[in-house]
Formats: C-alpha cells, sequence, structure tokens
C-alpha cells in the first residue's frame, strides 16, 4: 500500500516535470518568433530612414523584401505601414508606425509594431 503511494507521487511529480517542461517549450518558440519578428521590424525602419518613405497616403500594406531572410521563419508574414502628419503646425514631422503581423503558434495572429517620427525636409528648407 505505501509503495503504491510513494509511485503514486513520483509518477505525478514526473507528468508535473514533463508538462512544465513542454510549457516552457512554446514559451520559447514564442519568445524566438517576438525576437524574429523584431529584427524584421527594425530592418524595414531603419531602411526606410535611408531610402525615404514610400508614397503612401494614410495605411497601406507593404511587400516584405525577398532578401530579408529571417521573415521566411515566420508564418504568413504581413507588413502594414501608416503614415501621418505628427504636429499639423510643423509641416514634415512625419508619424510613422509599422505593424507587422504574423501566425504564431496555436494558429494565433500575433503582432508587433514600431513607431518613429520622422522629419521630411521641404525643399525651401534645404536652399
Amino acid at each position: 500500500m505505501e509503495m503504491t503511494a510513494a509511485i503514486g507521487i513520483f509518477t505525478m511529480g514526473i507528468l508535473t516535470v514533463v508538462a512544465i517542461f513542454q510549457k516552457g517549450i512554446s514559451q520559447t518558440r514564442m519568445l524566438y518568433e517576438e525576437e524574429i519578428a523584431l529584427q524584421v521590424a527594425e530592418s524595414m525602419m531603419e531602411h526606410m530612414r535611408a531610402k525615404g518613405l514610400p508614397k503612401i497616403e494614410e495605411e497601406a500594406e507593404i511587400p516584405l523584401p525577398e532578401s530579408l531572410e529571417a521573415a521566411k521563419s515566420l508564418r504568413n508574414p504581413s507588413l502594414s505601414l501608416s503614415v501621418r502628419a505628427f504636429d499639423p503646425k510643423k509641416r514634415g514631422l512625419k508619424e510613422i508606425a509599422l505593424t507587422l503581423s504574423w501566425q504564431g503558434l496555436g494558429r494565433r495572429k500575433r503582432q508587433i509594431t514600431l513607431t518613429t517620427l520622422i522629419a521630411e525636409l521641404m525643399q525651401d528648407e534645404m536652399e
């Protein structure tokens, strides 16, 4: 009887450790996906700072460049860009919001958004 109780307690302990281990693996995978998504979003933001903003009005989906190898590890990635005037009194200052969405574990939609300000120099300011 005592041996059966000891085996039962031991088995429950082993099953608990296995369940915790499984949850840890799931959380690690989710964090890895978020890290990849952040790298892709930061890379796109830096690309826009260097090359200039695409000509869009308010919000648009933009294609992911084929050169971003990291984006290929995300399931169903999509990228959207929102551009709006940050302060109407200050011409040329734009608020840029870049949102990267993908399908995470369990087919849940995940997304990460980066927001920054970019100043566009007007022609009369450059002279």
